[in-house]
């Protein structure tokens, strides 16, 4: 048999062996497509079917592809983590904001991290390692592409591997790259990234007091004998702790508000020296006793004294930057506390005997 195939080119024929037809159902078929690969078809190849004998292989007709599936592989984690420190897994759980900010400023303190970067966004990387730490992540995402002062770029590529490091300074480390003027806080148990005005936000800003009692006690200078030492006062010594907090624990906080140039005062932000004008309560800088109440107030954060204490009303941040990380709490991941030994003496306790009854022996009701 000699079948012609046509196309849009030259006619090309070839011949193919008669195979045996049995009148089977149409479902029984195998259809079978072949394609002429003559040199004039090659641009556009032209098929051929014919319906296969019942009983022969497709194996006898067409060559089968032997293709290996292998199983993909796991990846590797960019972030491994271990943990210095931890308390028993049964320890009752923090139940006011303070302990809730303790224990997760603890999981950044107290876990050590391995962390290897290449080419990843900043969004994924701060996830990562907010993951491997056990922390609630909310990033302040840009909101306009075209401005730097609108957010955290969180598609933005970067390249990062430490090794050993805390999991705060693997946070920090990602954040510095991010923006310089990005930081972290903690607010209602969420650890929040993003730039310092949108974290400074007046819902996120708490009322904090510290005892400077000790801090105000000027020490006798008895290296001179007979020379006359004139001592501060203890206002004028927590004055200047007023001042140097405003200039060295997040500066830009506490700048004047953005409805003013500068400060209202009239005592200037220099070293405290004393003055008989009158008080100046209304100002938003005072730093000298006795013309008031020594006060800062800033755009994002206020500083005041009363008495001995130094009052603070300011983002987590800010507070941060003046406390410190003391306190921090170690995540409740140990194995639970073992339970206390018994004591000797309760060992050594017999224990109680079985009360005796008052009747007398072999009464009672007789069996029948």
């Amino acid at each position: 048999m000699r079948i012609d195939l046509r196309s849009t080119h030259k006619p090309t024929s070839f011949a193919i062996p008669r195979p045996k037809f049995s009148v089977v159902p149409r479902a029984a078929s195998l259809v079978l497509g072949m394609t002429c690969l003559s040199a004039p078809c090659h641009s556009a190849p032209c098929h051929a079917t014919y319906v296969a004998p019942i009983g022969s292989k497709p194996a006898d007709q067409t060559a089968t592809a032997a293709t290996t599936l292998t199983a993909p592989t796991e990846r590797e984690p960019n972030v491994r983590t271990t943990w210095a420190a931890m308390r028993p897994s049964d320890t009752p759980a923090p139940e006011s904001d303070s302990e809730r900010r303790l224990e997760a400023i603890g999981r950044l303190v107290h876990s050590r991290v391995d962390v290897r970067f290449e080419d990843v966004p900043i969004g994924a990387a701060l996830q990562e390692i907010a993951d491997a730490v056990g922390l609630n992540l909310l990033v302040f995402e840009q909101v306009d592409p075209n401005d730097a002062r609108s957010g955290i770029d969180v598609d933005r590529r970067i390249d990062l591997t430490l090794e050993g490091v805390s999991g705060r300074a693997a946070l920090e480390a990602v954040i510095g790259l991010a923006s310089r003027q990005a930081t972290w806080q903690v607010f209602n148990g969420v650890f929040e990234v993003g730039l310092r005005k949108d974290l400074a936000r007046a819902s996120a800003r708490s009322l904090r007091t510290h005892d400077a009692t000790d801090l105000s006690l000027d020490p006798p200078d008895f290296s001179g004998c007979g020379r006359i030492h004139s001592r501060r006062s203890g206002e004028e010594i927590v004055a200047e702790l007023v001042r140097m907090i405003s200039t060295h624990c997040e500066p830009e906080a506490f700048r004047p508000l953005p409805n003013r140039s500068m400060h209202d005062t009239n005592v200037g932000s220099g070293p405290v020296q004393g003055g008989a004008n009158g008080p100046n309560d209304q100002s938003t800088l005072n730093l000298d006793p006795s013309r008031g109440v020594v006060r800062i107030e800033g755009q994002w954060a206020t500083i005041q004294t009363k008495e001995k204490l130094i009052v603070v009303s300011a983002p987590d941040f800010v507070h941060r930057a003046i406390e410190g990380c003391e306190g921090a709490l170690p995540p409740r991941i140990g194995p639970p506390a073992a339970e206390k030994p018994a004591s000797r003496a309760t060992l050594d306790q017999k224990p109680a005997a079985e009360p005796r009854s008052n009747a007398p022996a072999g009464s009672g009701r007789a069996q029948p």
